[in-house]
């Protein structure tokens, strides 16, 4: 059984997050990098969810402008993969951003142009869940790591 709960405590927020980002190398190796997200969810909604009462996912959102949000961070314990967690983390997002009447949500990730396999499974669950490349750009991150921006309309 999946449950999702909004979580406030700021000290929850950065404490789910480095537990699951810790445990997920292939998507967030960089320390650096990883350190920023932990920091980040500080001010940000976060939704955690559990399954049979176990921690098993989280989705951060960042508040971009009156229309607009973007998924700031998402992760799942791997073992949790492809049971519905991710989408049910996105559906209350989405509900959530519907009630506060924004129109659309965005998501960054690693574009195709870059050949990685765990990302080419990130960009195949945001495709499955509506979401549309809008564009890439090396000026976000480097040209190293080309970012795929999509969006989705909520």
């Amino acid at each position: 059984m999946i449950r999702t709960q909004m979580i406030q405590s700021t000290d929850e927020k950065m404490k789910i997050t480095d537990q699951i980002l810790h445990n997920l190398p292939q998507w967030f190796g960089n320390e650096d990098a990883l350190l920023v997200y932990v920091e980040g969810v500080k001010d940000k909604p976060l939704f955690a969810a559990y399954y049979n009462d176990e921690l098993a996912g989280f989705i951060s959102l960042k508040i971009n402008n009156a229309y607009t949000a973007e998924i700031y961070v998402m992760g799942l314990f791997e073992k949790y993969f492809r049971l519905g967690i991710g989408k049910e983390l996105l559906y209350k997002s989405e509900q959530y951003l519907r009630e506060n009447n924004y129109r659309f949500l965005m998501v960054k990730t690693l574009a195709d142009s870059c050949d990685y396999e765990p990302y080419k499974r990130t960009r195949t669950f945001y495709s499955s869940v509506g979401f549309y490349p809008l564009d890439e750009l090396i000026e976000i991150w480097d040209k190293d790591n080309p970012c795929l921006i999509m969006i989705k309309n909520i």
